[in-house]
């Protein structure tokens, strides 16, 4: 496909030409545009093929492949990446719809997001939420789980509505499951480098040896994992380890964890914007400030 001059001449075009390779059972599928409000207010326009038997169907968000086709102008191979992410990520048929109208049903599946208060405010008319400092949680429930991570949706007012349910309600069901839907992943800043660096490294590993200065909180995924702050078993057993601790939140996807002794925290605050400014996506940014946690207090903004 050539003369594709815009992002909108490029959703169109889509549209149109990912019919071509999509399996047999899409034969009647219906492919839709819809623009979605992500975190942090991103607007992003989503690809819905939704065949005749799907009753839920991910958003395939289009930007990125925008920015793959300018580079490589190669129509037909982003097409393919496409149809391959939605297979990948199809959602099982035998997912229970009757869970949104249930809440017994959802009450298993149920766990929460942490995400900046202020840079959601429209999001936050929609869903209910707990404000903890500046940030806040929000809930979903888990449609699918697979090693590439969870696919979930969002729960709105309407839906706690129809549930019965209190945000309290949903709030304390939400934290009870996410040691189980999401589990929280804690290590020094030296194990995370030798891990993505994969294979056992000599000199790496005489470079690390010592004291640990820096330490990285998220879960097993490494998605949205900044909501194990709200884990309370593994923040005690933080605080246990390395006593009082300032939190500098590096993305709503993991936390960098540091001890308070011999720490200048006005150098700490700069760190955190510096790097949410020059280094993390607007999406993922969680907060520009930086958080103490004890036990008897929880999580706590230092001004």
């Amino acid at each position: 496909m050539e003369n594709i001059k815009n992002f909108e001449e490029f959703t169109t075009a889509v549209v149109e030409g990912v019919k071509e390779f999509l399996p047999e059972r899409f034969g009647n599928a219906e492919i839709s545009l819809q623009t979605v409000i992500k975190n942090n207010n991103m607007r992003l326009t989503g690809l819905i093929i939704r065949a005749v038997e799907d009753s839920v169907t991910p958003n395939i968000y289009l930007e990125n492949f925008f920015e793959k086709y300018k580079v490589n102008q190669n129509f037909e191979e982003i097409l393919k990446e496409i149809v391959d992410m939605r297979m990948k990520h199809d959602c099982p048929s035998e997912f229970d719809t009757s869970m949104i109208m249930d809440f017994e049903k959802a009450k298993s599946q149920i766990f929460p997001r942490l995400v900046n208060r202020d840079r959601n405010e429209n999001l936050l008319n929609e869903r209910p939420h707990t404000d903890i400092e500046n940030l806040t949680v929000t809930y979903a429930v888990m449609v699918s789980k697979t090693v590439d991570g969870i696919a979930s949706a969002p729960i709105t007012y309407q839906m706690m509505n129809v549930w019965g349910i209190t945000v309290d309600e949903l709030h304390s069901v939400a934290v009870e499951n996410l040691p189980t839907i999401n589990p929280s992943k804690f290590g020094g800043m030296s194990e995370v480098i030798m891990e993505m660096m994969g294979e056992s490294d000599p000199l790496m590993e005489s470079m690390f040896s010592g004291d640990e200065m820096m330490y990285v909180l998220s879960n097993i995924t490494g998605i949205n994992g900044a909501t194990a702050l709200l884990d309370e078993q593994m923040m005690n057993e933080i605080y246990e380890s390395l006593g009082a601790i300032y939190i500098l939140p590096s993305s709503i996807h993991e936390c960098i964890i540091v001890r308070t002794e011999n720490m200048n925290l006005e150098e700490l605050k700069f760190m955190v914007c510096e790097v949410n400014c020059s280094q993390v996506p607007d999406e993922d940014i969680l907060s520009n400030s930086v958080y103490t946690w004890n036990p008897e207090e929880g999580l706590q903004l230092v001004d």
